[in-house]
């Protein structure tokens, strides 16, 4: 028995012997695999960073992919065909099937490329330059104030100044691009705008023009949809003025969506998007004829036509008649003998400019009519007739005054 133990004991100590001997020498190679890993992890990384640099060195060139800022679009073609659409806009994708930009959140986060996703690079083809992006030509104004302009830029045969102030100039360019955006603000100058009392406005929008199908803008258009569009916002301008005298121009509301100077605008959309009018007939707009629409008008200011002199001065005295009007309809005061000095006033500040064949003659005689009606006047409610709003008047407080007035003379 004590022979039997011996011997297990003396097994147990040469396996625990080899054991040692073979974990001492299996360190060295388990150390050395550890490092030939790290080493083949480090040139992956290395060989994906140096893959990474070329393709972005090549996107910002535009070969074989491409970088796009926040809302622009590009167009990727083999000759005369389309090949796809490339956008940058939060939650939306180009729909293939109706040409149209549509929302869809779950798209945007599940199907974009993780290299578009992290480091903001588009893929366009490895068949560069067979296939690669659609370049065309386009034109269009950028609204410079003259403060921002240098000598050289003033003198420049591509700045036209808006108006007879010299407040804004148009900045023409005109260059190949390969882009557009999905929606983008232009300048509007519409010259000459003739309104129903004959005087001639110039008039100045920004307006943000939104695509809506990318493929029939720039591919079938060719850029030109912003010059038509602006031609057709212009005609909206035009139909505008054409229907309000210098002081219903001059009063109505102007700014904001809800203004009607901006419902004319949109109108020009068709009635396919909701946003353009809300008429029965069915209409096709610019939305479908050009594949882009007005988002967004907003009116920056209108001056007087050049070489109107006469509606100039008028004007400004229909200006004063309006203001000498408003006074005498807020105080109420009935002095019958302040009355009389107004309209003497008056009518030696007109006189001088009233002459046969003068355009703003009609203008400014309404406007003497309206003041003069207001003299011995009994109601509550004074209307001149036509299509001017009629005045409330306090009569029982003029009575008093008028009263008051006769007295005293």
């Amino acid at each position: 028995m004590a022979t039997l133990l011996k011997k297990i004991r003396g097994k147990l100590i040469h396996f625990s012997k080899r054991l040692f001997e073979i974990v001492a020498y299996s360190i060295p190679i388990s150390v050395g695999w550890v490092t030939n890993g790290l080493y083949g992890i480090s040139y992956v990384v290395l060989a994906y960073a140096l893959l990474l640099v070329l393709v972005y060195t090549l996107a910002r060139r535009d070969k074989y992919a491409t970088t796009m800022e926040p809302g622009e679009i590009k167009l990727i073609v083999a000759g005369d065909s389309l090949i796809r659409v490339l956008l940058n806009i939060d939650g939306r994708h180009y729909d293939d099937a109706s040409h149209r930009i549509v929302t869809n959140e779950d798209w945007y986060k599940e199907y974009r490329p993780l290299i578009t996703v992290f480091f903001g690079i588009y893929w366009v083809s490895i068949f560069h330059p067979i296939r690669g992006l659609f370049v065309y030509q386009f034109e269009w104004d950028n609204l410079v104030s003259k403060g921002h302009l240098d000598e050289n830029e003033e003198n420049g045969k591509h700045i036209v100044q808006l108006g007879a102030s010299g407040d804004y100039f148009l900045k023409h360019r005109d260059e190949p691009v390969d882009s557009i955006y999905w929606r983008y603000t232009y300048p509007v100058f519409a010259e000459q705008v003739e309104l129903k009392d004959n005087f001639k406005v110039d008039v100045l929008a920004n307006i943000t023009f939104e695509v809506f199908d990318p493929y029939f803008a720039v591919f079938i258009m060719r850029g030109k949809w912003l010059t038509q569009s602006t031609v057709a916002s212009k005609g909206a301008i035009a139909d505008f003025g054409r229907n309000l005298d210098i002081n219903e121009f001059r009063s109505t509301k102007k700014h904001g969506d809800d203004s009607e100077f901006s419902k004319a605008i949109m109108h020009i959309n068709g009635n396919t998007t909701g946003r353009a009018t809300s008429s029965d007939v069915p209409q096709i707009g610019i939305i479908e004829t050009f594949g882009a629409g007005v988002y967004k008008v907003d009116y920056v200011k209108f001056d007087l036509s050049e070489g109107q002199e006469d509606a100039e001065k008028a004007t400004k005295a229909v200006q004063i008649a309006d203001l000498n009007a408003r006074a005498t309809i807020k105080t109420a005061t009935g002095d019958a003998v302040a009355v009389r000095r107004v309209g003497k006033a008056e009518a030696k500040a007109l006189t001088a400019l009233m002459g046969d064949g003068s355009p703003a003659r009609a203008a400014v005689l309404q406007e003497q009519v309206r003041t003069k009606g207001l003299v011995g006047f009994k109601g509550s409610v004074l209307s001149l007739g036509g299509g001017g709003t009629p005045i409330l008047v306090d009569g029982t407080q003029k009575d008093k005054h008028d009263a008051d007035a006769e007295k005293s003379s």
